[in-house]
């Protein structure tokens, strides 16, 4: 295999996949991966999707990362296998490469009744990153829950302002799920998600407020006390008793800070 390797033999690669010896095998897919040739899509393609043990078809997804768009068809193909196993790999694989022809089948893969495969295809989208938001945010007004929780968990892995724009909006989800999803995902965003959920406090939905004072409250964000006894005044009852818990836990978790004035409404 290494001489072969070192001769930039394809076909003679392709020819050790047939070797018994799983060793041989591995290595070859190896060498194959690392000479990045397409013309080996199709015998990679057969060892990601064969009856073989799973360290060749891990390493046979590795390779048709590395040959990149000219996998991407057959790697899209492969989501539909029998095998989860087979649909995880493929899914990874088309994230890592990176291609838009790979988006709309892999939000598809988000409704995969293996819940493995779904979070995996999340994965793989929010891999994908920016291209794929506009497609993610059509599912979220159209797709059934479980393809929705898949696209929080895409959106909660791009970092960039549109996913956490969307996630946002989707605090007023219908689904109890989606929405502690979504505030799980906005959790884990950055300090330029504070500005939106800061706005989302006055939002006219009072489930979009609860839910951004429920995140705020979580991330223990010391700007958001002066906004969230604001908001209080305007809350009804169940938003403001949600406000209310949110500055505790901000009180809580960042220690005292100086008291409002008397008659301003706030919590004390």
């Amino acid at each position: 295999v290494k001489r072969l390797k070192e001769q930039g033999d394809v076909a003679g690669l392709i020819r050790a996949l047939k070797n018994r010896d799983p060793a041989v095998q591995y290595e070859a897919v190896e060498a194959l991966g690392e000479l990045a040739n397409p013309a080996a899509t199709e015998a990679l393609m057969g060892a990601l999707t064969g009856d073989q043990y799973s360290g060749i078809r891990w390493k046979a997804a590795e390779a048709l990362a590395r040959i990149g768009p000219p996998a991407v068809v057959p790697l899209i193909q492969a989501l539909g296998h029998p095998d989860e196993d087979v649909r995880w790999k493929a899914a990874v694989t088309l994230g890592e490469i990176g291609d838009r022809r790979g988006i709309a089948p892999l939000i598809g893969l988000l409704s995969d009744q293996d819940r493995f495969v779904r979070s995996r295809a999340a994965y793989a989208l929010g891999l994908i990153g920016p291209p794929a938001i506009p497609a993610l945010s059509d599912t979220l007004s159209s797709g059934p829950v479980d393809a929705r929780r898949g696209v929080i968990g895409a959106l909660g892995k791009i970092q960039d302002p549109a996913a956490v724009s969307i996630l946002v909006q989707t605090l007023a989800d219908p689904s109890d799920v989606v929405r502690e999803d979504t505030i799980a995902a906005l959790n884990e965003e950055g300090a330029f998600a504070t500005s939106l959920l800061l706005d989302a406090l006055n939002d006219p939905e009072p489930l979009r407020r609860q839910g951004a004072a429920l995140v705020l409250g979580t991330g223990g964000r010391k700007e958001a006390l002066e906004p969230l006894n604001e908001a209080l005044a305007t809350a009804d009852p169940q938003t403001a008793e949600v406000f209310r818990a949110a500055i505790r836990e901000i009180r809580a978790t960042r220690g005292p800070v100086p008291q409002e004035s008397p008659g301003s409404g706030g919590e004390t």
